[in-house]
């Protein structure tokens, strides 16, 4: 499959591996699929790996490009989940393409549900007070991208989820390749602020859920997870110890781990109730 047609837009698919669990994969903002070839290497030929580039990622529509939003993307999911009838499909979303996955969920039929540290910030509109505070920290990132330029828009982003100081401590073609993407983390954040996926909705999602955290997770990622846990009917959480969100994904110990609870979750299905944000073993 590598490339999908989505609406007249070309979408591409890396695909690997074979079997009747198909686990599609969803990567974060600024992201691309390649951020899962280690998961798919790692299990050979026991999943059906497939990683789309989400829209203005990677081989889909050019980086820099108006994001035609997080609908577009969760259409991407709804066309591959068609594409896969009659196999068993376990969905996985990193971040943005968490916050994608989660309302995806809502719309097709699953075998399973991964979502690390979704970026499903429209569950912080509330009238709790730690809700409110939490809202604000990602409106004041949205409205960077409106009153600064692109540098230091994309300083301020990644400096609030990689700590002071990261983004200038970025070489210069790491910094030069990020800017491209600001107008599609301005759009990712209204979107994701904007959006509205309702209780009752969420509360429809009966695929067993696997939540994943770091331990050094900012307090937004850990409120969601946290009405996430309670919200879900079967959910489970793990938290990835002593590592950060950058951490979660690519080849290092800590992504390791990740991949090994991804592998458990979608080929075993074993959830027990936990307590929201115990330690994993």
């Amino acid at each position: 499959m590598p490339y999908l047609d989505i609406n007249g837009k070309r979408v591409f698919a890396a695909t690997s591996g074979a079997g009747d669990n198909v686990v599609i994969c969803l990567h974060g903002t600024a992201g691309h699929s390649a951020h899962w070839r280690y998961l798919a290497e790692s299990h050979g030929d026991e999943i059906c790996l497939v990683a789309p580039d989400l829209m203005g990622h990677g081989r889909s529509i050019p980086a820099g490009e108006a994001a035609p939003g997080l609908d577009a993307d969760v259409e991407i999911v709804t066309t591959l989940c068609q594409r896969m009838a009659g196999r068993s499909i376990h969905l996985v979303g990193y971040a943005y393409g968490g916050a994608v996955a989660l309302k995806a969920a809502t719309q097709v039929e699953l075998s399973s549900l991964t979502l690390i540290e979704p970026s499903a910030f429209w569950m912080l509109a509330s009238h709790h007070p730690e809700d409110r505070k939490l809202l604000h920290d990602i409106e004041w990132l949205r409205r960077q991208f409106t009153r600064a330029d692109a540098d230091s828009a994309m300083a301020a982003y990644v400096d609030y989820w990689h700590g002071e100081g990261t983004w200038a401590r970025l070489e210069e073609k790491k910094r030069s390749h990020l800017q491209r993407y600001a107008a599609i983390v301005a759009s990712h954040l209204r979107e994701v602020l904007a959006e509205q996926v309702a209780y009752t909705e969420r509360r429809r999602i009966d695929a067993p859920t696997l939540l994943i955290q770091s331990e050094h997770a900012l307090a937004p990622s850990v409120r969601v997870i946290e009405k996430l846990f309670r919200e879900l009917p079967v959910c489970q959480v793990r938290i990835v110890d002593k590592a950060s969100r950058g951490a979660l994904r690519g080849q290092g110990s800590h992504a390791r781990r990740v991949n090994q609870f991804i592998r458990q979750h979608c080929l075993n299905n074993h959830i027990c109730a936990m307590p929201p944000l115990a330690a994993s073993a």
